[in-house]
């Protein structure tokens, strides 16, 4: 396993060490941007897991900050597109699927979808989705996506509906039921 500042110099991603201040951002740029940038490279996500920037980014997620909220809720999402199966499970253990469903019972219809997309890749990649349902029902989460499936968003809706159907045995017509 990597240290940290070996990381840093690795990802060439120096300024990503302003995600443990959410009131820093980078000239131009949000705060949490660049470990953004730095999880949109799928072969880094164990790199991301072994030196334990998600804790962070999970902090960085449940801040009252918009934009530091946005970037570490997208970092949180591109981390979940790029995982293996097995990373998939370390993450959703590190916390990562508690706080997606945090975030869908905010406001941010935008930031909802981002975090629905994500929850949907976690299934995707999960080699057992008994287990990813059993977390997803103790944090609240089926509750607020049956809430979710009237959300005046259409997409926010749509996604909600399809992860219900074809997660949780949904109350919908199985023809809903489509490879996403």
């Amino acid at each position: 396993m990597k240290g940290i500042q070996e990381t840093i110099e690795y990802l060439g991603a120096y300024e990503y060490v302003y995600l443990y201040s959410s009131s820093v951002a980078l000239p131009g740029k949000p705060p949490g941007f660049c470990l953004t940038l730095l999880l949109e490279q799928r072969d880094r996500s164990q790199l991301v897991i072994d030196v334990q920037i998600v804790s962070a980014l999970i902090a960085a997620a449940e801040k009252k900050d918009p934009e530091l909220r946005k970037e570490a809720t997208w970092g949180l999402s591109n981390l979940c597109a790029g995982a293996t199966p097995e990373q998939m499970w370390v993450l959703v253990q590190l916390g990562v699927l508690a706080c997606l469903c945090g975030i869908l019972a905010g406001e941010d219809q935008t930031l909802m979808v981002v975090a629905l997309e994500a929850i949907n890749n976690v299934f995707k990649k999960s080699e057992d989705d008994t287990r990813i349902c059993r977390v997803v029902e103790g944090v609240g989460g089926l509750k607020t996506l049956r809430n979710l499936q009237t959300n005046d968003q259409g997409e926010v809706a749509k996604l909600a509906k399809y992860i219900v159907v074809n997660y949780f045995d949904g109350d919908d017509d199985d023809d809903e039921k489509e490879d996403k």
